[in-house]
């Protein structure tokens, strides 16, 4: 290890050197300036500094030392004088000093403390060795776990977007016959499964958009009730379900409203599956606004088949999916927007027994 002796007295470097020199690379300055200024360039791992030099004492050094980030590190052991001990060191002590050694020099003294030094910097810079290598390995995990999910995203997309384009392509050789031979009926059930797959890509690449192109939010007051009724009212529900509706909390409230209804278009879509795939009559989906305390929140209820408890603990990682068509991105993107909002969603299921989806802001 590498230490730096420094004192305006060339005795005592000449001291220090000679009880040092058999254990430590020893470097040595003759004033203040030298001293930082070798500091910065060796780098060396203890600093013998005198209290008493001219032109800058060993307080200023060491602050100096202390403000530069290659330096700071450094310990730094004082020399003081004997006769005026006390006060200098509590000072060196309270400047941040390692150390101190008092004048005239005693050999052991000198050698325990710097040995100490030396202990404590070797530890010191072991720590920072393996933190610095378990914050690369940490880095490099997740990277791998990011290409991992990235991977992922790209099979899940490339599969659920090229299962669509194969049968709109079906869909337009079966127009192209269809034409050739008149064929009307043909023709009209052809454009009508293009145009559904059709939609069904294009709703894969807004889910996914919608997921990672979600930005600091643009709030505005909105009268919630009225404007989620306007909502409902644009949704074209299947003949066999009834939307049932108990908007009556009277509450206005700071929302984005591009994102929130994003997030409520989510949680409709994900309900009316569900009921669908009941395939049974009387299907209800219920909506009500609830003042509950300090939040505002909108109750999404449906009567299907409900989500399994291993199900409902991956709901919200994204890609997680149980459906056969979808990247899993639905819910996350939920999550993610009533957070943006301070807010949060909650999901009451059990199978055989429905959903309730609850989104739930902040009032004030």
């Amino acid at each position: 290890m590498k230490i730096l002796a420094v004192d305006d007295e060339r005795d005592n470097v000449e001291l220090l050197c000679q009880i040092l020199e058999d254990d430590y690379e020893i470097i040595t300055a003759y004033n203040g300036a030298d001293c930082i200024k070798l500091a910065k360039e060796q780098h060396p791992d203890i600093i013998i500094l005198d209290v008493m030099m001219p032109e800058m004492d060993g307080y200023e050094v060491l602050k100096r030392l202390l403000e530069d980030e290659s330096t700071r590190e450094i310990p730094v052991i004082f020399l003081t004088a004997r006769y005026k001990d006390t006060d200098r060191i509590v000072k060196g002590l309270e400047s941040g000093a390692f150390d101190y050694i008092t004048k005239p020099i005693n050999d052991e003294v000198l050698l325990a403390k710097v040995n100490t030094a030396a202990r404590i910097k070797k530890a010191e810079d072991e720590v920072k060795r393996q933190k610095a290598e378990l914050e690369k390995a940490q880095e490099e995990l997740i990277l791998k776990e990011r290409l991992a999910a990235l991977g992922q995203l790209i099979a899940t997309v490339s599969h659920e977007i090229r299962n669509p384009l194969g049968t709109v392509q079906n869909a337009v050789f079966s127009i192209g016959e269809a034409v050739k031979h008149n064929n009307t009926d043909l023709i009209d059930s052809s454009l009508k499964l293009a145009e559904r797959n059709i939609k069904r890509c294009d709703r894969i690449i807004n889910e996914l958009l919608d997921f990672t192109r979600i930005q600091k939010i643009e709030l505005e007051k909105v009268e919630i009730d009225s404007w989620l009724g306007g909502l409902l009212d644009e949704y074209e529900l299947p003949e066999n379900i009834e939307c049932v509706r108990d908007l009556h909390s009277g509450i206005d409230l700071q929302i984005d409203r591009e994102y929130l209804r994003r997030a409520i278009n989510n949680v409709v879509t994900n309900a009316v599956q569900a009921i669908q795939d009941e395939n049974s009559n009387g299907n209800q989906l219920n909506v009500k606004s609830v003042a509950n305390g300090e939040r505002l929140e909108l109750h999404f209820i449906d009567n299907g088949p409900g989500i399994p408890e291993e199900i409902l603990e991956k709901i919200f990682e994204p890609l997680f999916s149980t459906k056969g068509f979808g990247v899993g991105l639905g819910m996350p993107v939920i999550k993610d927007i009533m957070e943006e909002h301070k807010g949060g969603v909650e999901i009451k299921s059990k199978a055989g027994q429905g959903t309730t989806v609850i989104l739930w802001l902040p009032i004030q």
